[in-house]
């Protein structure tokens, strides 16, 4: 009897951790989420390929020249590095592991949810292609497949006490005569950005993470 004490004091001890790592487990609730705040990261920047301070970069274009004509800006003009803009404002998460995404010009494809620890991954169901930032393309952008699509069309987040969070990207490449960007992107490919940049011009981008509860 002298040796059971000790075995269920452990076991006892075990019980108790166990109940307490699955109340701290966060689970998705069904349900219409809609965003109420945001935070924006510092600007990070690269020129060269070094990293430099960005805290005195704005991206307020289109200022520069296009063939003979010459842009300038006349009045102040929004930093779109800095704006707090808001891409997704209603995301419905089903009840079996389906959702729908609610945004001006968004695409109302069926995707599925996918929940990791406490990180949320929203993905578009039988993907082929998509899009993604090419800053030295005529348009800006470059038609992608497979994983490479998956990584670009993929909403990343983080669950929290009774919402969740979603992480986007506004990124531009600044050189001395224009400036090309994206906001809103659901992924960084800093590796892809870094080895396309070209002398003389800087990436810029910042992080923004965008809140939802239930109304």
């Amino acid at each position: 009897m002298k040796h059971s004490c000790p075995i269920l004091i452990v076991l006892f001890a075990l019980i108790i951790s166990s109940c307490s790592e699955d109340d701290a487990k966060l689970i998705y609730e069904p349900g219409i989420y809609r965003p109420y705040k945001q935070d924006i990261s510092p600007i990070y920047a690269f020129t060269d390929n070094k990293e430099i301070d960005g805290s005195s970069i704005k991206v307020t274009g289109p200022s520069g020249k296009t063939g003979d004509i010459h842009i300038v800006d006349m009045e102040p003009r929004v930093d779109a590095l800095r704006e707090p803009t808001i891409r997704y404002n209603t995301i419905l998460l089903g009840r079996r592991g389906t959702t729908r995404v609610f945004c001006p010009t968004c695409l109302d494809v069926p995707m599925q949810i996918s929940v990791k620890n406490d990180s949320l991954f929203l993905a578009p169901k039988d993907l082929t292609e998509a899009v993604k930032f090419a800053p030295y393309t005529e348009m800006g952008l470059a038609v992608v497949s497979g994983e490479e699509a998956e990584l670009h069309t993929t909403l990343r987040g983080k669950i929290t006490e009774g919402g969740f969070i979603l992480s986007t990207y506004n990124i531009f490449i600044k050189s001395s005569s224009n400036t090309k960007g994206t906001a809103d992107a659901n992924y960084l490919d800093l590796d892809y950005l870094k080895s396309e940049l070209k002398k003389n011009d800087t990436l810029v981008y910042v992080k923004k993470e965008t809140y939802f509860r239930k109304p």
